[in-house]
């Protein structure tokens, strides 16, 4: 496992110290120099990435300014409840397939100089089912204070237990122990989404099952923690304050870096890869 050192600059609220501040130092020393910082902003000369770095730290007051919506395609389970519209849709649509969302942290930038962002989820979560079936997705993030929105779509790459590359598991393991010992907590509590016996568990019990002593920082990470690494392919940023209000999509161009959205190649997300920039109508 690579070396960690102090981050720095944490904020002391419950729940978000582990997100890098945008501050802070490298979370990685060695022979691992190429892989993430915890930095919350990126070096890129990107334009989208230089705009949402100045909307993150125009917002930093704001502890959720750090929270993403991630958008997945996914398989469930029929329903059973007779009320339910019905499956039939038409022909040549797949009803079973259904959008879900959730908020995620975002958790900085991989590379210094890239454009790929960093998540964390757990291994039983729904939307690692959703992404092994099928690896796009959307990101949504709205900016209070600044009144502007991100849209970005892209593809995900999920490091998991075991994985082959070792740079990426290097930086799975510097990912672990820069979270929070609650964060880390949450990686060996019971199976999400498990019916609780309401019958036969106490509320003592219920506690003394998800308080058990957190893992270290130092502790290998448990199968369960996942690194996902998103990797944008287009950003619609809408600015809402000016009159009349500002709308740039920035698309990846095709056939720099590699392929659009290729997830195994972390390079295709450096300073290689080309993006082009248009102002449309809001």
């Amino acid at each position: 496992m690579a070396a960690v050192t102090s981050t720095g600059g944490r904020s002391s609220t419950e729940g978000l110290r582990d997100v890098g501040s945008s501050s802070g130092g490298s979370i990685i020393t060695g022979n691992s120099s190429s892989i993430a910082s915890s930095n919350t902003t990126s070096t890129s000369p990107h334009r989208w990435v230089q705009a949402l770095d100045l909307a993150l730290e125009k917002n930093k007051a704001d502890m959720h300014s750090r929270f993403m919506q991630l958008a997945t395609i996914g398989q469930r389970e029929a329903s059973t409840d007779q009320d339910d519209e019905e499956d039939v849709i038409s022909d040549n649509i797949c009803s079973k397939y259904r959008p879900h969302v959730r908020w995620v942290v975002f958790r900085g930038f991989f590379y210094d100089n890239t454009t790929t962002l960093k998540v964390i989820t757990d291994s039983r979560s729904e939307k690692v089912k959703d992404l092994r079936a099928n690896p796009f997705g959307e990101l949504s993030w709205y900016f209070v204070q600044s009144r502007e929105q991100f849209r970005l779509t892209g593809k995900c790459q999920l490091v998991m237990a075991g994985e082959s590359d070792a740079a990426l598991a290097d930086a799975r393991e510097a990912q672990w122990a820069a979270l929070s010992d609650n964060a880390r907590l949450q990686f060996i509590w019971p199976l999400p989404g498990a019916p609780q016996e309401e019958d036969s568990m106490t509320e003592e019990m219920r506690m003394a099952l998800f308080n058990p002593p957190p893992p270290t920082a130092s502790s290998a990470p448990p199968d369960t923690f996942v690194l996902l690494l998103f990797h944008p392919s287009r950003v619609d940023h809408l600015q809402l304050r000016p009159n009349p209000q500002v709308r740039m999509v920035h698309k990846q161009r095709q056939g720099k870096g590699g392929k659009e959205g290729d997830t195994r190649k972390a390079e295709c997300a450096a300073t290689s890869e080309e993006w082009l920039t248009r102002r449309v109508n809001p």
